[in-house]
Formats: C-alpha cells, sequence, structure tokens
C-alpha cells in the first residue's frame, strides 16, 4: 500500500467541495476507503481545513466533516527539527516547508498530493496533484 501526504489544499477541496478540485480529492480519499493507499497530514492542515470551513460556513459541520475525514487519514508528527529545517530551507512558504520536512521525517511517504506544485518545487519527495497521481497509478495497473 502507497502511503502518500495530502496537503491542506487538497482537504480543503473536499470539505468545501471545490470545483473542479473536489472531484479528484474524493477519488483519493475512495482509495483510502478501499486500502489502495494510506492518506497523511499533519495536525496543522486538519486545524487550518476546519479554520476555514468555519471562517466561511458553520463551524459544527465542519467540525463533523473532519471527524469524517478523519477515519481515512493518519496524523504524523511535526518535529521541532522539521520547523528548523523549513526556516533554514528554500521553501518560500513556511507551511509548505513544514509539511515537507515532516512528510520528510515520517520516512514512509512517497508522494505529496498538493494543487500547489510550485512551492513544492525544492521537495526531496515526489510531488503531484491528486490528479495525476490518480492518472498514473491507473496507467501502472493497465
Amino acid at each position: 500500500m502507497k502511503d502518500l501526504f495530502v496537503d491542506t489544499n487538497i482537504l480543503i477541496d473536499i470539505l468545501a467541495r471545490r470545483e473542479p478540485y473536489h472531484r479528484e480529492a474524493i477519488r483519493m480519499f475512495e482509495q483510502a476507503e478501499k486500502e489502495q493507499v494510506r492518506l497523511h497530514t499533519t495536525a496543522t492542515s486538519i486545524t487550518t481545513a476546519w479554520y476555514m470551513l468555519a471562517k466561511y460556513g458553520d463551524a459544527e459541520i465542519a467540525r463533523k466533516a473532519i471527524a469524517g475525514l478523519m477515519k481515512y487519514v493518519h496524523i504524523i508528527p511535526v518535529s521541532h527539527r522539521a520547523v528548523a529545517m523549513a526556516i533554514r530551507s528554500d521553501f518560500r512558504d513556511l507551511e509548505d516547508g513544514v509539511q515537507h520536512f515532516a512528510a520528510l521525517e515520517a520516512g514512509n511517504i512517497e508522494a505529496i498530493i498538493t494543487r500547489n506544485l510550485r512551492d513544492f518545487r525544492n521537495s526531496l519527495i515526489r510531488v503531484c496533484t491528486a490528479g495525476d497521481y490518480l492518472d498514473s497509478s491507473l496507467k501502472k495497473k493497465t
């Protein structure tokens, strides 16, 4: 089973049903439900997704939606070292750097799934959109 890191924007896409991106995010979570992939993220991504949903919608509905996603997402820790490495790195967006180094420290992450490819250009881990990952995994099956 492949271990994938799901960036904050993918969580928000699925929870906020952002067009047209949420369809790909749903397919990622369907693969997790079928135990074809194991999805990971950080607690920061969860709280940021909740904040964005609560800010523009209903906080209790956002809480319930995130509780549903938690069935399919494993939380990886963010260490002091990961934050320090992100601060010293070439990542322009500190949050993306922290996510990257937390995923790297987890040791088993095969790809970071995001819509924000440009900010992950310095990644030491494969980076792709949900659609690109799904397309490539379908090609491997045929």
